[in-house]
């Protein structure tokens, strides 16, 4: 549970970060959001709509008590996603069962006209729901009747646009102190990583299997390219194979493909999916998740064909990530993951669950729990 700071160490940080992280300004505000678009804001937001309900996770990090309070509709994929973070919510915040769904903006589901007739003032939209946006006329739609779109991003390029997204809904709505603190956070677990990174010779290779097993054991091998955990990979001292042989954001690779660059580290992205998807056998994690039901999910996974000549496999070097890390401010927490298992010599004293535990005890609503990152052990299996 959030533990509060005295407010000038806040404004400390504001001032020492610059830029939108400044203490509170009185509005109107105006912006620059991830698209480089000036945006005035012209009172607190109290009617916001999300259109990734998975937003929640950064504005946790600026409010508390009243998380939900100003949110009227959001896209229920934190739910299908991400249950285990949504029954936490839910304990808390009973009312946000009666969210309405708004549909996704990229497939056209949006509901422009529900929007406008429950009043809303900010839209919040991910970075690459920007061209349908965009196109459809959406934004100046929205904009005449009073109601602003900001874009954030924690995935498409995370090093580079987390700590601009957080100080763009910083400054959003008036809670400079918290964003500037988060930064602080994520700016020294970076720094750490870079003065590591530079004493790495020789660069281990990872491949990141994207939401393993999410359909069931039949399909092999999606993956993130030069982007999201392919970058947060990178920001970890490895060479991620995905940026090596994909042009673009992802795609799936072959198993044969895979064996040829024989990656040191495999790692399955893995979420607590079965309740909205019975036909999966990825491997769980999240709040709710023991690490010895987690460890018992790895055989199946690495049954299907391939996996038993991987040199990961036979080098103990099998490895489960929360997936929702890529979609989120605290994908810092999987960088340190990474970093810890590629090269635990130059890590001995980091401890990314530890991390993470504090960064829920100093910016979360809820307590930490469960299980987000793991080391395969067969022998704990048999």
């Amino acid at each position: 549970m959030r533990r509060s700071l005295p407010i000038i160490l806040a404004l400390v940080l504001g001032v020492l970060l610059g830029g939108p992280s400044r203490a509170a300004e009185p509005f109107p505000v105006t912006v620059t959001d991830l698209m480089d678009r000036k945006v005035t804001i012209p009172s607190e937001p109290k009617r916001v709509i999300l259109g990734t309900g998975r937003t929640i996770y950064a504005l946790d990090m600026l409010f508390e008590n009243d998380l939900f309070e100003n949110i009227i509709a959001w896209r229920r994929d934190l739910i299908r996603n991400d249950d285990d973070t949504y029954q936490v919510y839910l304990k808390r915040f009973p009312s946000i069962a009666n969210l309405p769904d708004v549909g996704l903006v990229n497939r056209g589901e949006f509901d422009v006209e529900y929007a406008i007739n429950i009043r809303g003032d900010l839209l919040i939209l991910d970075l690459d729901h920007y061209p349908l946006a965009h196109q459809s006329g959406l934004i100046e739609t929205l904009s005449a009747t009073g109601m602003e779109t900001i874009f954030i991003d924690f995935k498409n390029d995370p090093l580079k646009n987390t700590q601009r997204s957080m100080a763009l809904l910083g400054a959003v709505f008036n809670r400079p102190g918290p964003a500037a603190e988060y930064n602080a956070f994520y700016d020294k677990h970076l720094e750490t990583l870079r003065r590591a990174d530079a004493t790495v010779r020789q660069r281990r290779t990872v491949f990141i299997e994207r939401a393993a097993g999410i359909n069931g054991l039949d399909q092999c091998c999606r993956t993130w390219g030069k982007s999201n955990l392919g970058l947060i990979a990178e920001a970890a001292g490895l060479e991620n194979i995905g940026s090596k042989l994909l042009p673009g954001a992802g795609g799936t690779i072959s198993m044969e493909k895979v064996l040829i660059e024989n990656p040191n580290l495999y790692v399955f992205s893995a979420a607590n999916w079965g309740r909205h998807r019975p036909d999966a056998r990825n491997i769980p994690l999240g709040y709710t998740i023991e690490e010895e039901e987690a460890q018992r999910a790895f055989p199946p996974l690495l049954s299907r064909p391939g996996f038993s000549v991987l040199d990961a496999t036979h080098n103990n070097q099998i490895y489960a990530l929360f997936h929702q890390f890529y979609n989120a401010p605290f994908n810092i927490i999987a960088a340190l993951y990474l970093a810890k298992w590629a090269y635990p010599e130059m890590y001995r004293d980091l401890d990314p669950a530890k991390e993470f535990a504090f960064l829920h005890d100093r910016f979360l609503t809820a307590d930490f729990s469960g299980t987000f990152g793991l080391h395969y052990h067969p022998r704990e299996t048999e």
